[in-house]
């Protein structure tokens, strides 16, 4: 698709603007909806995940580092919602792809030339039952602003009984070896949690993978405060009330829309933080 818009693909994707640009030409070129990203549907989070490469790209942020007042009310944050929302234009509209279930279906049947998504699509069994002609012509691109770093935990009581205790320690050293990592990530779709797991086999082999693994070494996560979990929560739900509007009125005002969601909730965790 990008070879029939012209598109060099090694700067397809570098920057918001150019992001927008790849898409109008994609369309020109034929490609009736060359993008697509989650509008609904759980998880909420994913949408705020996303949406922070936009943000950090325009030099915006969520919280102060103080932890003590929000800031994506702030000119920047805005500046890269708006042109994160703004590529709706280049979506399916008739139904919008909800879930993440949805996105990479319409990936897969060549529907929309791009899309966000994490290392677990090369784990989908229809990217792997690809012909190696059309996978190899897959590509992997970092998105605009650095990466949103996220996982999943394992949590241990801080409290265990003396009795239970050596086997808590020799389940998590387990856990933690490089061979168990690589062979646990392997089976999720996600990336080892370990550096030197990184660097073996297929993440240090496969094109793809790469990409992926370059996009956590130089990713960053938000704002770590007792009270990010809240702030996180009622953030999601803003600007999944976005996509909302949106959906039921693509030519309205995206400033005014975002405005709407952003001010009062910035004024009312503000109070909260301050405390």
């Amino acid at each position: 698709m990008l070879e029939r818009a012209c598109i060099a693909e090694s700067h397809a994707f570098e920057t918001v603007e150019q992001i927008d640009e790849t898409c109008r030409r994609l369309q020109a070129s034929g490609v009736a909806n060359p993008w697509a990203d989650m509008t609904g549907g759980p998880p909420l989070l994913d949408t705020l995940y996303f949406a922070s490469s936009w943000v950090w790209a325009k030099g915006g942020d969520f919280i102060r580092v103080d932890g003590k007042h929000t800031i994506f009310n702030s000119t920047e944050a805005r500046t890269g919602l708006r042109a994160y929302y703004d590529l709706y234009r280049y979506m399916p509209h008739n139904p919008a792809p909800e879930t993440g279930e949805d996105v990479t279906d319409l990936f897969f049947d060549r529907r929309v030339a791009a899309i966000m998504t994490g290392p677990w699509i090369l784990e989908r069994e229809r990217y792997r039952n690809l012909p190696v002609d059309e996978r190899s012509r897959m590509g992997a691109a970092l998105p605009p602003g650095p990466s949103f770093v996220g996982g999943t935990h394992l949590m241990v009581w801080a409290h265990v009984s003396p009795r239970i205790e050596p086997t808590a320690v020799e389940l998590i050293r387990y856990l933690s070896a490089p061979q168990i990592q690589v062979g646990f990530a392997r089976q999720a779709g996600m990336l080892p949690a370990r550096l030197d797991a990184l660097q073996q086999p297929p993440f240090a082999t496969d094109p793809h993978l790469q990409v992926f693994v370059k996009a956590l070494e130089t990713g960053r996560a938000h704002t770590r405060i007792p009270l990010w979990g809240m702030v996180e929560d009622r953030l999601s739900t803003a600007l999944a009330a976005i996509w909302t509007g949106i959906k039921q009125n693509p030519q309205q005002d995206l400033d005014v829309l975002i405005s709407e969601q952003l001010e009062p909730l910035a004024d009312r965790l503000d109070m909260l933080l301050s405390r």
